[in-house]
This record gives structure tokens, C-alpha cells and sequence, in this order.
């Protein structure tokens, strides 16, 4: 199992209600993700925090495979096209203690925008704020 962590747009896709409605995303895939992965998801804009953890479900899938989202786009940014893992959400938190000036503090040196490796301290770090609990 490996932890990344990426960024999310909430002025372009409105996260939080997919969660709510489905407890899942489909997302683009870009990385070789695997299943059981663990994906934090760090919000950007006026948000900037991580307020999501996930596990991957689901990779690879086809557009044809995917569920349709359209109701949670804020913003259409284009076709849907290459592939698609499940991210099913695992908690959800909206702590200061995860906005970027803290995370940078416990070993993450840049705002995430592509999927990246989360490293160990960063690891131990988000673990505190969302182990043992599936949803604040």
C-alpha cells in the first residue's frame, strides 16, 4: 500500500457533495495507482487544507465504466478520456491543522497540484488527524 496525496478544485468540481451523495469519486487517473492505495486529497483555493482520505477501490476503469457526475461539476473542463480509478471516501475533517503552513511544518514542500508520494513524517502527521475515525 502506498499514501499520496493530490489536489482538488472545488470552484471546478464540488467534492464535498459527491462525497456526501455517493462516497465515492471516479477520478483521473495519472499515476500507476494500486488498489488499497491511500489518497489524502488537499483542497485548494479558498479552502487549502486537506479535508479528505480515501482509498483507491477501483483503477484503470474506461469512461464507459465510470458513474455519471455531471451534477457535481461546477465548472465542465472537457472530455472524458484515458482512465479512471474509484477513490471511496474513508474521512472527511476541516481542521486548520491541515492547511498547507502546518503540513509544511511535518515535511511537505510544496502545494500538491499532480498526484505525489506522501512521505513518512508527513504520513505519521495526517494519520494522527484522520486514524481511527471514518467521518467528523
Amino acid at each position: 500500500m502506498k499514501e499520496w496525496i493530490m489536489s482538488a478544485n472545488p470552484l471546478i468540481y464540488n467534492h464535498r457533495l459527491a462525497f456526501e451523495q455517493q462516497n465515492y469519486i471516479d477520478w483521473k487517473q495519472t499515476r500507476n495507482f494500486e488498489i488499497g492505495d491511500i489518497v489524502y486529497i488537499y483542497c485548494t483555493k479558498t479552502i487549502s487544507r486537506v479535508q479528505y482520505k480515501t482509498i483507491v477501490e477501483k483503477i484503470n476503469m474506461t469512461a464507459s465504466e465510470i458513474s455519471d457526475d455531471s451534477r457535481f461539476w461546477v465548472k465542465n473542463v472537457g472530455n472524458i478520456y484515458g482512465r479512471y480509478m474509484r477513490l471511496r471516501l474513508l474521512g472527511f475533517t476541516d481542521r486548520k491543522e491541515l492547511t498547507f503552513t502546518e503540513l509544511r511544518k511535518h515535511g511537505m514542500t510544496y502545494a500538491p497540484q499532480s498526484p505525489s508520494r506522501v512521505k513518512p513524517e508527513l504520513s505519521d502527521y495526517l494519520d494522527f488527524y484522520f486514524g481511527g475515525f471514518t467521518n467528523e
